[in-house]
This record gives C-alpha cells, sequence and structure tokens, in this order.
C-alpha cells in the first residue's frame, strides 16, 4: 500500500511528510523545487541542511 504523503483541508495541501524523520510538517518547512510534483523539496528543512552538511 502507498504511503500518502501529504494532508489536505478542503482541498488544499496544509502538511507534508519528510521522508528522512518520518514526522508531518507544516509546508513551511520545506524549501520550494520546482521539478517536483508538489514544487516542495522531498525533506524537511532541518534535514535537507544536515543532508548537506554530511555531503561536505
Amino acid at each position: 500500500m502507498r504511503k500518502i504523503r501529504s494532508e489536505t483541508q478542503k482541498g488544499l495541501q496544509t502538511c507534508k511528510y519528510c521522508v528522512q524523520c518520518s514526522a508531518w510538517y507544516p509546508l513551511t518547512e520545506f524549501y520550494i523545487d520546482r521539478a517536483k510534483a508538489d514544487g516542495l523539496r522531498p525533506y524537511c528543512k532541518v534535514c535537507d541542511i544536515a543532508k548537506a552538511k554530511r555531503a561536505v
């Protein structure tokens, strides 16, 4: 069964699931990525920063 990656309220997306830390966050906690279907990165800002630091 496929895991739902966003929660909606009256047809508008309000929260998103971070695939790294497995938690739900408001959309403001994700960086913009226009290449993605929902326009947001798959990781929350905290996980995205930590991932970038590990890559250096």
